[in-house]
């Protein structure tokens, strides 16, 4: 597409990040690895706040990749420590997740997040009314249905 590679963000999970990041730095060496935390790792599991084995893993596949990273993890799962650790390899980037809810002060966060060390993309969302929850919902349910529908016939 002619895009220079320092303009590309590649955006990829746990596993995908060990299988694909040696073949993307060599195609785009310049591109950002953005690495995102594992829930699990052999018998660990975790998908609340960031715990040290996770922010570890991370690190590696930053390593592991080679600059440029961010580190791109849900507010709400971010701790101090994690912070600290992860921004001494690479920028922290932080993102909501609207089907968990938002929030309520997008600015206030922001500046938080800031203070706290947070210096990559900041992208957060305001909380939405019940009528766009629901409206979501019903979205979700039409879809499921045709898929169902589309299997059987």
């Amino acid at each position: 597409s002619g895009i220079p590679s320092h303009r590309l963000m590649f955006n990829l999970g746990d596993g995908d990040m060990a299988k694909w990041a040696p073949i993307i730095r060599r195609r785009f060496p310049e591109a950002i690895l953005a690495v995102n935390p594992t829930d699990r790792l052999g018998d660990k599991k975790n998908s609340g706040p960031l715990q040290p084995w996770q922010v570890q893993r991370m690190i590696a596949h930053a390593q592991a990749g080679g600059e440029p990273v961010t580190f791109v993890v849900r507010y709400d799962r971010l701790t101090p420590e994690a912070i600290k650790a992860l921004s001494a390899h690479g920028t922290v980037s932080v993102w909501t997740d609207t089907g968990r809810g938002g929030v309520d002060d997008v600015d206030a966060l922001t500046a938080d997040l800031r203070a706290q060390g947070v210096n990559g993309v900041i992208d957060l969302r305001p909380s939405r009314s019940v009528g766009e929850t629901v409206v979501d919902v019903a979205d979700a349910a039409k879809n499921k249905i045709r898929d169902v529908i589309g299997k059987i016939f």
